[in-house]
């Protein structure tokens, strides 16, 4: 008998362990949706890559193929200082483009340094132009160039809605909308406004902000949202979860997303900080994703608002841990009032 109860102590004791084990094992974060705004149910197998990179006012070219179309809407994606190696949003890219859209990738830096920033816009704003007239010629998809939508992060989200203001100066098509990732410049006042009620009311823009950027803060968001001259616009705060494992993070590096098959082979000390803390995860599918995704198509055909726009549930959510959990959701703004 003495053998026996040991035995069963012993598996008593190991159906404990396991489950203390099971109950202290962190959930999971949701992978990428099969269906809607940052959802796997792509158009296109293949990417085609055009390279017109070398000078500090070139651009990087993506189109769909696998089946090619005959004609694509148009995303301007505008890099993070210092990010201009196009793997730093290589999977969104990719992501992008296979739902069906041409990407330009302006180079408005060669170097980290250099070119210095009075000359960003007009680097952009070259780069833009020379992609649309290649575009336009033979054997490329056909760009639907007036209906543009502008995406930037970092000092590329600052690019983005000063062109939103100052395009026709710059004999750009007005942007049906922008997307604007944790917009910043640092002490640079290059490409930024003190105020932007001229941006026109019928562009649809989103200025989203990370609660733990350290790199750029909330500051120009704020004034971007509070004083663009956009009807529809929402200010939206992407917070962190640790619930789970891996965590869900809200950084400035959160709108990257590696993919290596965009690597230009430049390097600096931004690329190599990418590398160390990027990776693509629950904050791509149901954040930065799903917001262009949507925005493209609540500004071009009126469909999926409820993604982008109102504060809705769909907005707002950010999926569910493998324990059924929901991730902390987006907080969504429609005005600022005083003292927020």
């Amino acid at each position: 008998m003495g053998s026996l109860k040991k035995i069963t102590y012993l598996i008593s004791m190991f159906i404990l362990v396991s489950f203390v084990a099971l109950a202290q094992e962190k959930p999971q974060p949701p992978s990428q949706p099969t269906e809607g705004p940052g959802g796997s149910n792509y158009l296109h197998e293949e990417v085609k890559t055009y390279d017109f990179a070398k000078k500090s006012n070139g651009f990087f070219l993506y189109e769909p193929a696998a089946p090619k179309p005959d004609s694509a809407h148009v995303i301007v994606f505008m890099h993070g200082f210092g990010a201009q190696n196009p793997l730093a949003y290589g999977a969104w890219i990719k992501h992008l483009v296979r739902k069906g859209n041409t990407v330009i990738f302006p180079m408005y830096q060669k170097k980290l340094l250099r070119p210095l920033p009075p000359k960003f816009v007009k680097n952009t704003v070259q780069g833009v132009h020379d992609a649309l007239a290649l575009l336009n010629e033979k054997d490329h998809v056909h760009p639907k160039s007036d209906e543009l939508i502008w995406v930037g992060h970092s000092y590329g989200a600052a690019i983005a809605t000063y062109l939103g203001v100052t395009f026709d100066k710059y004999n750009l098509p007005q942007p049906k909308a922008i997307l604007a990732c944790q917009p910043g410049t640092g002490k640079l006042k290059s490409g930024r406004m003190k105020d932007y009620s001229a941006m026109p009311s019928d562009i649809k823009l989103l200025v989203v902000v990370g609660k733990d950027d350290k790199i750029v803060g909330d500051k120009l968001a704020r004034t971007i949202f509070k004083t663009a001259g956009a009807k529809e616009k929402n200010l939206i705060l992407h917070v962190k979860d640790q619930r789970g494992k891996p965590e869900i993070e809200a950084t400035h590096a959160e709108p990257c997303s590696i993919d290596m098959a965009f690597d230009s082979g430049q390097r600096n000390y931004i690329t190599r900080a990418i590398f160390k803390r990027v990776h693509t995860d629950a904050v791509d599918y149901f954040c930065y994703w799903k917001l262009l995704d949507g925005l493209i198509s609540c500004s071009l055909s009126n469909k999926d608002c409820k993604y982008v726009l109102g504060n809705t549930y769909f907005q707002r959510n950010m999926g569910l841990w493998s324990n059924g959990y929901p991730i902390r959701p987006l907080s969504v703004y429609e005005e600022l009032k005083e003292g927020q």
